[in-house]
């Protein structure tokens, strides 16, 4: 996949945060000269009284509807297609990702009020672990989000320096700092030998000499990540997505405790090997 965000997918079922989505993603594509496909899945009724052709064209029109006055609630002069499939909604998904060369799903997040069910629930937690192409979850909060930072969490694997290249150019694009960090438990001396390693790596790659990756120490990785945050409002959080990586780490049941956080950060996930 190449580096560059061409063409962004923006599945809606039309609640508020989806909405809210679509016009993250409208902001995203406007800034970075892209077209969206602004996707509805149509879930036929299996019940056999209610499975009937006109029921499923009333579905069809009603979501074209809704869409066209999404397309014209946007602020932004951008190329927007649509699509409506019949199907279960994250095999359609991810079957539009492969067929029409997606970039980056940008897609809402019911908020709960734990960060694991914010991030991984309903249809988002069934892709998450799928999709090929990052994922941009914009969680259910009261207003727009506004992101001056990229939280870029990292357990020094060899694609991480790629990635984060990734996260920078998409936080160039939203006037954003990149903020790369380290959760552990215990800082031991493999951790020190990986982080000198990996830090030079990021400051060969991107060119920026000043570039460190801070270490967060904490017990419970759930609770380091979410007082991190808490010092850097507007934020948003980046996860790599590998076997046993930090994003599976978090979702463990022995880290998802009764701890309110916070189900009001974005969040991108980025698979392994894309670049």
């Amino acid at each position: 996949m190449k580096k560059e965000i061409s063409h962004i997918l923006v599945p809606t079922d039309f609640s508020a945060f989806s909405n809210r989505a679509f016009r993250f993603a409208s902001r995203l594509a406007d800034l970075l000269n892209a077209k969206i496909t602004l996707f509805h899945v149509v879930e036929p009724p299996y019940n056999f009284a209610t499975a009937i052709k006109g029921m499923i064209e009333m579905m069809e029109k009603n979501a074209l509807s809704r869409m066209q006055q999404l397309i014209d609630s946007s602020d932004y002069e951008i190329k927007i297609e649509t699509q409506i499939r019949h199907g279960r909604t994250s095999l359609e998904i991810l079957d539009c990702v492969d067929r029409e060369q997606v970039d980056l799903v940008v897609m809402g997040s019911r908020g709960q009020s734990k960060l694991s069910r914010a991030v991984l629930g309903s249809v988002s937690e069934k892709i998450a672990h799928q999709l090929q192409v990052p994922l941009f979850l914009i969680p259910d909060a009261s207003d727009d989000p506004v992101i001056s930072s990229l939280i870029f969490t990292t357990d020094f694997r060899k694609d991480d320096p790629r990635n984060l290249l990734f996260a920078s150019s998409v936080a160039g694009y939203l006037d954003a700092d990149v903020l790369p960090v380290h959760m552990t438990k215990d800082y031991d001396f493999d951790d020190r030998i990986r982080h000198r390693g990996f830090t030079d790596v990021i400051q060969e790659e991107t060119g920026d000499g000043t570039l460190r990756v801070e270490i967060v120490n904490s017990k419970n990785l759930l609770h380091g990540i979410a007082e991190f945050a808490d010092k850097h409002k507007h934020s948003a959080l980046v996860f790599n997505r590998y076997k046993k990586s930090v994003l599976q780490k978090l979702f463990k049941k022995d880290h998802t405790d009764e701890m309110v956080v916070y189900s009001d950060i974005p969040l991108l996930i980025i698979p392994s090997g894309l670049f």
